[in-house]
Parts: structure tokens; sequence; C-alpha cells
């Protein structure tokens, strides 16, 4: 069979590669490519610290960290703790991912310094290979969940379509392009191999999917330890009847040498962690959350809110998959054993994560945590999908309602990219006042509630009113004497302030209130026209926390819509705070740059406006005004 037969076949193939084209395509309309530490970022910094200090610093035990010449940056880009018991450095997470991330490691490790790039690890290559791998991975749980699909007998269109509702309309989208480092589409993908070689280890029982389960289930539990759960799945599939449940214990009292063999593969994966927080801790096993005081409340499951919340509810910002789990009474219907064995993980899944201090699991698109066993989600909605899709009208409606979800997860990606969906949470209050805007409403910015994470230490969970600017230090305004003027009034800030002008940085001393912000406000194809560039120790110096950006924009005489306002905190190095804000034809804007607490004097804060698409627009900036506060 050549390529062409084998595709005509199996035309969800097609569908796959056009979902990696299509996510491509998203990712580079949103650059996020571009940038430093775009992807290292946040959690993925503590996941990603094995691979520098091994290959890079040689230095496992981290203290490299604070004795290196460039400690500054490291203390930025390494996060280890301090062990009371043995005064040594651990990493709060484990090195599973480290695993995963070393293709793309090596491979950047050797492009760096070829390409111009410090051969540091976290240089734009680093970033670069590692959101390419994570498409690549997304592809590949996709190959295989179609591989999955097709074992249970489901037809081709119901696959077809259940590739694009879990890629397209899930959060998945979201931390395959934006957040690509995550553990989330990993373990999806890992996750999702594991179930196929689940069901082919109970059609044929061949040694080569023993060892998938034991290795993959290491690794799945190192990434995330409460994982662990789907061999369960791997125990009971298939099982239909009592009878089955007897056979089956029978069958491992007989084949008495699998359990042994899963156990030993499963450990392989853990030795080098397992060295690692012996000689650090003293400890073979050591729960390194425990030294930030996070554990479970395992008395105070938050089911209702995990699922339901505005807050973070999983079916409220991911609808699919409340599609997939009406799909378990499909399912049931055709083949009880596998719906029953879904619907008890699924249900244990939900009281484990929701036990957890942090069941919203902090700032993310959705609640992220559920991302992992999309794949196992999906035998339900396909099965659901099958079903109607033989049905006249229902089937158009099925469709149209999986098609609105898709379109509504795609959007609220949009809402979270512009803050209109909070990032830590929402309340009905919030949600409603955003509910299908783009942009932050200026009301929304008055009510906004944040968890009170110390309460939810406590197994208390509420949302707070999140803390309002309390003391404005100084402001400075930009503004026309006459719409056809060039020349600009600005009150000193401070006595002084770097400002941009054709590209040369401008420094405004003493008793100067007066510049040019631009020379013309016909911004010319993927032209770049600074508002204010400055050295952030304007702020550091005055304890300033974050200003405020507010443009009025007039005399538009084209389409806006691929400008936008950039905001940035800079390093040498890297991004420390990075927002865009697309102007689509908003004629007034308010954004905020929120100055992150290992900001240096020595850095750069800076706005601009950034004209993207390959046509000139003209419009005017009637008047700019910039507010600097701190917070109490």
């Amino acid at each position: 069979m050549n390529i062409i037969q084998y595709l005509k076949k199996n035309y969800s193939i097609v569908i796959i590669l056009i979902i990696g084209l299509y996510f491509i395509k998203v990712i580079k309309s949103q650059d996020s490519w571009i940038y430093d530490n775009r992807i290292i970022e946040w959690d993925v910094k503590s996941y990603y610290a094995y691979l520098p200090a091994a290959f890079i610093y040689n230095d496992l035990s981290f203290e490299f960290v604070y004795k290196n010449e460039n400690s500054d940056f490291l203390k930025n880009e390494i996060w280890p703790l301090r062990i009371k018991e043995t005064n040594k450095l651990i990493i709060k997470t484990t090195m599973g991912m480290s695993y995963l991330y070393l293709p793309a490691f090596i491979i950047a490790h050797n492009i760096a310094k070829p390409l111009g790039y410090k051969a540091n690890g976290y240089s734009k290559p680093y970033d670069f290979a590692i959101l390419f791998q994570t498409l690549f991975v997304l592809l590949l749980g996709l190959f295989y969940l179609k591989k999955l699909l097709s074992l249970l007998n489901i037809s081709e269109l119901p696959i077809l379509i259940t590739l694009i509702a879990v890629s397209v309309g899930t959060n998945i989208y979201y931390y395959t392009i934006f957040e690509a480092g995550m553990t989330h589409v990993y373990n999806f993908t890992l996750i999702t191999i594991f179930i196929y070689n689940t069901i082919k280890w109970w059609q044929n029982k061949k040694l080569k999917n023993l060892i998938f389960l034991g290795l993959l289930g290491g690794v799945i539990t190192l990434i995330r330890p409460t994982n662990i759960i789907i061999y369960f799945l791997f125990a009971f599939w298939g099982i239909n009847s009592m009878s089955d449940l007897k056979t089956r214990f029978l069958y491992f009292i007989k084949k008495y040498y699998i359990i042994p063999t899963l156990i030993t593969l499963y450990i392989i994966p853990w030795i080098p962690q397992m060295i690692f927080w012996k000689i650090q801790t003293g400890h073979l096993l050591y729960f390194s959350y425990g030294e930030s005081n996070e554990h479970f409340f395992f008395n105070n499951p938050q089911i209702f809110n995990i699922l339901f919340s505005y807050w973070k509810g999983w079916y409220v910002y991911t609808p699919t998959m409340f599609i997939a789990t009406i799909g378990l009474i499909t399912l049931f219907k055709q083949n009880k054993g596998i719906a029953i064995i879904i619907a008890i993980y699924l249900a244990i899944m939900i009281y484990i994560l929701s036990s957890w201090w942090s069941w919203w699991f902090g700032g993310g698109y959705g609640n992220r945590a559920f991302i992992d066993f999309y794949g196992i989600m999906s035998i339900p909605l396909a099965t659901l999908i099958m079903y109607f899709i033989k049905k006249k009208y229902a089937n158009i409606i099925l469709l149209g309602i999986i098609s609105v979800f898709i379109w509504y997860n795609t959007f609220q990606v949009e809402q979270y990219l512009t803050g209109a969906l909070h990032y830590w949470s929402m309340s009905k209050e919030m949600y409603w006042e955003q509910f299908l805007k783009k942009e932050r409403t200026e009301h929304y910015k008055e009510i906004i509630m944040i968890p009170d994470n110390d309460a939810a230490m406590n197994g208390v969970f509420r949302l707070v009113p999140e803390k309002k600017d309390t003391k404005i230090e100084d402001q400075a305004e930009f503004e026309y004497n006459d719409v056809n003027d060039n020349s600009i009034k600005m009150l000193s800030i401070n006595n002084y302030i770097n400002t941009f002008k054709n590209n040369i940085n401008y420094a405004i001393t003493n008793n100067i209130d007066s510049v040019d912000l631009f020379n013309s406000h016909k911004i010319a194809k993927r032209e770049f026209n600074d508002i204010f560039y400055t050295n952030a120790s304007i702020f550091t110096n005055n304890n300033i926390d974050s200003l405020g950006i507010k443009l009025n924009i007039t005399g538009i005489k084209n389409n806006i819509s691929d400008c936008k306002l950039v905001l940035t905190v800079e390093s040498a190095n890297e991004f420390k705070f990075k927002k865009q804000i697309d102007f689509s034809n908003n004629c007034n804007i308010y954004e905020t740059i929120i100055l992150p607490k290992n900001t240096l004097p020595t850095d750069i804060v800076k706005a601009y406006i950034w004209q993207r698409a390959d046509n000139k627009v003209s419009f005017n900036i009637l008047k700019a005004k910039i507010f600097f506060y701190n917070f109490e």
C-alpha cells in the first residue's frame, strides 16, 4: 500500500498534519518563538533546571546558582530550595520533565553558538526547541489517540472529529502554543500511549507492551505522582462481569512474574531521582512540596468548584469535556466494562485533584490538571460522536454544539491573553462582565477577585479583592498642543525620565519638560515606534511597583487592527515581563506594566507600538498618560 492509498483510508492522519500546520500558523502569528524566556518560565524553570545543572554547570548540588559569576542571572532562572535537615539544595519538582526536554536541549545546545546565541541553557534556541518539540509531542499523542480509538472500533469520521475537538476545543490548545514547556501536553501523550499499550497487552500479551507499560508508568508518575492511578486502568481494563474479575485475579496469580516485572521497569526512571534525593536530603523518597507547606485536604475535596465554578471549573472553561463525560452513558450501552472503569478512574482523579490545596492549580487557562487524561476522555467522546453521527438531525445538533465549543475555546484563549479572563481565578460577576468581550472593561478592573492562598493552605477556599494601587507617586502626561502639531508636552517625573525619539535615547534632566514623542504617526510596515524607553532605576529607586499606560487614539485613517501595544521589562538576557495588546480599532487603551520582583535597576522598561502587517497605518495619539504607583 503506497502513501496515497494509506491516507485515503486513514484521512484522520491528514487531519493531524493539518492540525500541526494550523498550530504552527498560530504560533507564528503570536510570535511565541521570538522572545527569550517565553517558554522556560514559571513552573518550567523548575522542571528544566536539572538539564543546565547537569550538562552546562556540572553541578547537581545546585550550589553554582549562588557561587557562579553569573549568579544574578542564575538566581532568576533556577529556584532551588534549601533543606533544613541537610542544608543542601533541591528542586521542588522532579526531574521527569527534564528527561523529556533532553532531545530539545541537546539540539538547542549544539546550535546555539553557531547561530550567535549564548549556549547557557536559556537563550532563544532552547525556547524554540522546546516549543516545537511540544508541538511534535502533541501530534504524536494525536496519532496514538487515532490508533487507540481504532482499536476500539471507532470509525474514521468520529475519530477525525474527536481529534479536532480535543486539540482545538480544549485547553490543550493553549498549553501547546503559549505555555509549551508545561507538563500537560507531555502527559497527555504519555498516558494516551499507555492506554494504547494497555489495550494491546490484553489483546496479545506481548512483552514489548509490558515493557512500555512499566517504563511509561514510571515516567508519567515521576512527572506527576497522582497519575499512578493509570495502573488501575491497566489492571481492570476489559472486565465486564464478576466472572471476568475473578478470571483477571487468577491470571495475575498464575502469571506471577507480571507485577514484579512492571514494578522493576517502573522503578528504572525513578533511580536518578532517588539518588539525587538520597544525596541531597538523606531520603530515597522525598515530598519536596512539603517544604512550602503544600498538601492535600482529602477531608475537604472541592468537587463542585473544580468542575462547575466560575473560579476555575473544568466544565465551565472546557465544555468539550462535559460532552465527553456525557459520552460515558453512550459508552456504557456499547461497552459496559470500559465505561465503568473510565467512570471510576475519572471519579478518583476528580477526588484527588479537588483535594489539593490549590485545586485550581495556580495561574493558567482553564483547569489544566485534567489535560493529562484527555486521551482517556476521548474514548467516550468519540463513542458519543459515532452514535449520533448516524442520527438524522441529531448529528447536526451535536456537531453544531462541538463547533461552538471549539470556537468558544479559542475565543477564551484570546480573552486570557488580553487579561479579560484572569489567570488565577474568576468570580461570577467577573465572568459575566467579560462574557464575549476580548478586552478588559473598566468595571472588570474594579471587581477583580483573586484566591486567598494563605487561607487555602489551611483548607479555607475563598476569593478576596485584588489589592488596589493605593499610592500614586507621580504622573506623566504627554499631550498634543494641536492635533497637527507633533510637539508633546510632558510633565516631569521626579525631574527626569528617559524617552525615545527616532530610535535614540534622550535623557531628560531637571527642568526639561518638553520632548517630541514621534516625528510621524504614519507607521510603516513591521515598524516599531516607542512611546517610552527608560531605565528601571527610575522606578526601583522610588519604590514604584507598576505603571499604567493610557492611550487616547484619534484620526484613524485606515484599519489599525494589526497594530499592537507592547509593554516589556527586559534585561540583556531575557524578558522579565511582556504583554501584547491588540488595538483592534480601540481608541481608548489602558494597560499595566507590572515590575517583577526580580527587576534590577539596569533593566529596561519600555512601551512601543508595533505594526506587524505589511500595510501602513495612520493615526494620532491625542493623549498618552503614564501613571506610576506602588502597592502597600
